[in-house]
């Protein structure tokens, strides 16, 4: 048999492979006979060349005529009704006496199933069946002894070697399929002086996709001897359609000319190939390969694919094991960890120092990005290359519920530098807007994997350049791969996936909880700023009238009361003038708390220019410094205005009277918020006065909190920063100190649109 040329222009590539149309070939292997047949009255419309050699009847005397007047059958209607009562999967054997028109008797086995429309009946050589039980009974004994096997790649080796022995073919490989569809030989029994083709892989493109789906399909295919000149199908197309007769699933199917030419360039005459099958998916295939020609008896082709079929459930049931085992051990992690979390300290921190989240998919590293905290565990890229990989990440996000890469380097060439350590990326957000993300990182391997053959030249060109041919050579081929990690499992894929679900709801969760405070401190406030108005609006009154009572005793007495007296009335007026201050104070502090803002685009440097005009007598002899414009921004410019004045009044009456210069400052620059992770604008009204004590710092906001005597530097009610603070608030930024006790005082503050 030889391989047809290729028609004028036709592109010669491995896509011609894949577009070979190997189910319909048009032909039979010439060990047996097809008989196409119309139903319901078994017309033949196809047969096979050969039908005369093996049936004694020519093939025009088939063709147009019912099968029991074509068979010299003794019990042609017994056969009728058996093929007509046939079930859609088919059935076989059927013992068959068939006379031909030389009056011999030929007996047969005949296998017939429906396909496209058409009853498809098989004859061959009828078999011994002697033994066929004790066949059966073997295989019992095979998946016995494989009862007690755990791992997959063990059950592979027994495979191969109960097949072995089972069928006799020098050699028998078991050939796992990659999710490229490459294939691996991992386990194999041979003949001892026939090379090892164990651990080989071969390209996607030795088994093509229309092949693959015929294995998928077909439990057992067997090529007896390669050498056979095909017996073509008479007349070739239907005549219903004009298509060929699809023999998917016929045992006699010829085979594709390119696969005999592959199989004898490794000196393979006869194969038998039972597929194994993970549910509805190929998983690999149980091949047998023989030096010589070799029939396959039907109870031993019924052997091999009840084999199979026990086999690939034994296969799915170990994988499943395998699979169980490593996902109870991600799972205990996993509780662990959800522990953590759940504990008060806030995510992401709860993980600092915590390998455990490394444990869940077997990472060497993990970056931890929520916000602007940022926690790095194991072996992780330098910081500036940590935020160029959170980059590409949300850049490449297409929003499904993982990013999974084994091959960064390769994707992403800028990368290349921290293959070392990110080779492989294995990402999942964990906030709704998908802007926080955990990465789980590998490191690249460099692996040598060992081919059947150059795997970039799966076929050559025919001297004549007119046809393909498979590659003849075999010999061991290594490749080097870099630039890429251990690849994720589906396992760790889903463990990730399940971690991803567990944080994002205890952070939606702490969300929650969050606002809930929020909300109840809300209340809380408001509650504490109507108490605070009534009771400051309500004590004036009876202080007026204390006021008022004390100056009619002035008035009236005073010159009948001694000196000590006269100090005691003064004392009582001092003292109820500093409490109408301290009301007045906590009277305005209710009010900037409940008042609604005037929100509008405000030039701080006009804000900046109000304030100094009010402190013009009060700056002589004291520098101010403004570096640069003040920026606009979304404010209530009356309220921003005492924020300013408080600021620009503590820092003139805080200068200090040893110093020689005496200025103040006030710019617009980016400052680091007191735990935020990364600098914002800022507005900061520095000084070089006395400066503030370090544990101060925080005290300073306190409402009526003074560091100082009432009497020294002006006095006053001690609520200006206090009054500052609840500003600040409003419009939802942060005010901080930062000083050096002597040296001076830098005040800070930030402002966001109260309206966003």
């Amino acid at each position: 048999m030889s391989l047809q040329p290729l028609p004028a222009g036709t592109p010669v590539d491995l896509t011609t492979c894949d577009r070979e149309p190997i189910h319909v070939p048009g032909a039979i292997q010439p060990h047996g006979v097809l008989l196409v047949l119309d139903e319901p009255d078994l017309v033949i419309r196809h047969a096979s060349a050969n039908a005369a050699e093996l049936l004694g009847v020519p093939v025009p005397q088939l063709l147009g005529t019912p099968l029991p007047q074509a068979a010299g059958v003794p019990d042609a209607a017994a056969l009728a009704r058996e093929l007509t009562g046939l079930q859609d999967r088919g059935a076989g054997p059927i013992a068959v006496g068939w006379i031909g028109g030389d009056g011999d008797t030929r007996r047969l086995d005949a296998f017939a199933h429906r396909h496209d429309g058409l009853l498809l009946l098989e004859l061959v050589p009828a078999g011994d069946r002697a033994g066929h039980d004790d066949r059966y009974a073997g295989v019992r004994e095979v998946l016995r002894r494989l009862a007690g096997v755990t791992g997959v790649v063990e059950l592979a080796d027994r495979v191969a070697q109960e097949v072995r022995a089972m069928t006799g073919f020098d050699r028998v490989m078991v050939y796992r399929f990659a999710p490229d569809w490459s294939g691996h030989v991992i386990a194999e029994h041979r003949r001892a002086d026939l090379e090892s083709f164990l651990d080989l892989h071969y390209p996607a493109s030795d088994i093509p996709v229309q092949a693959r789906e015929l294995y998928r399909t077909n439990w057992v295919r067997a090529i007896p001897d390669i050498r056979y000149e095909p017996a073509v199908l008479e007349p070739p197309p239907r005549s219903d359609t004009g298509a060929p007769v699809d023999l998917s699933h016929a045992v006699l199917r010829s085979v594709s000319p390119m696969h005999l030419e592959y199989l004898a360039n490794m000196d393979v005459r006869a194969t038998l190939t039972i597929s194994l099958m993970d549910g509805s998916r190929l998983w690999g295939l149980i091949a047998c390969h023989h030096g010589d020609r070799k029939e396959l008896p039907w109870p031993l082709r019924a052997a091999a694919e009840f084999l199979g079929e026990v086999v690939s459930l034994h296969l799915s049931t170990t994988q499943d094991s395998e699979e169980h085992a490593e996902r109870a051990r991600i799972r205990g992690v996993q509780r662990e960890l959800v522990d953590r979390l759940s504990e008060p300290e806030a995510f992401p921190s709860a993980l600092v120092g915590d390998e455990r989240l490394l444990d869940v998919v077997g990472a060497t590293g993990a970056i931890v990005q929520v916000g602007d905290e940022r926690v790095l565990l194991g072996r992780t890229p330098p910081p500036e290359r940590v935020d160029a990989l959170l980059r590409h990440v949300r850049r490449s996000d297409d929003g499904s519920p993982l990013l999974v890469t084994a091959t960064l380097p390769r994707d992403e060439p800028s990368f290349d530098d921290v293959r070392d350590v990110a080779a492989g990326v294995l990402g999942a957000p964990v906030s709704v807007d998908r802007r926080d993300w955990i990465l789980w990182l590998r490191p690249e391997v460099v692996r040598t994997v060992s081919w059947g053959g150059d795997p970039t030249k799966p076929v050559e060109q025919s001297p004549d350049g007119m046809r393909l041919q498979p590659r003849r050579s075999f010999a061991l081929w290594r490749e080097t791969v870099d630039r890429s990690a251990q690849p994720w499992t589906a396992a760790e894929l889903q463990a990730a996936e399940e971690l991803r679900s567990t944080i994002v709801g205890v952070v939606v969760r702490r969300a929650e909880d969050l606002a809930a405070l929020n909300l109840e401190l809300e209340r809380s406030n408001a509650e504490l700023d109507q108490f605070a108005f009534i009771a400051s609006h309500d004590l004036k009154e009876p202080l007026r009238g204390l006021t008022n009572y004390v100056h009619y005793l002035t008035e009236d007495h005073l010159a009948e009361l001694d000196e000590a007296g006269r100090d005691q009335v003064a004392t009582i007026m001092r003292l109820a003038g500093r409490m109408e201050d301290l009301i007045d104070t906590l009277l305005h502090y209710s009010r900037v708390g409940r008042i609604d803002l005037a929100v509008a685009d405000t030039d701080m440097g006009d804000v900046l220019a109000q304030t100094l005009a009010i402190h013009e007598g009060s700056l002589r002899g004291i520098e101010v410094r403004v570096p640069r414009p003040l920026p606009t921004v979304r404010c209530d410019a009356v309220r921003v205005r005492e924020l300013l004045n408080n600021l620009v009044s503590n820092a003139i009456k805080y200068q200090d009277p040893d110093k020689d210069e005496h200025w103040i400052e006030v710019t617009h620059e980016p400052r680091t918020p007191p735990g935020a992770g990364a600098p914002e604008p800022a507005f900061v009204v520095r000084d070089n006065g006395i400066g503030i004590r370090e544990k101060h710092l925080e005290t300073i906001f306190r409402i009526f909190k003074r560091l100082h005597a009432r009497d020294r530097f002006g006095g006053g009610t001690g609520a200006g920063l206090t009054l500052a603070e609840k500003i600040v608030q409003r419009h939802h930024g942060r005010i901080w100190a930062e000083s050096v006790h002597g040296e001076g005082t830098e005040m800070c503050f930030t402002l966001k649109d109260p309206d966003a």
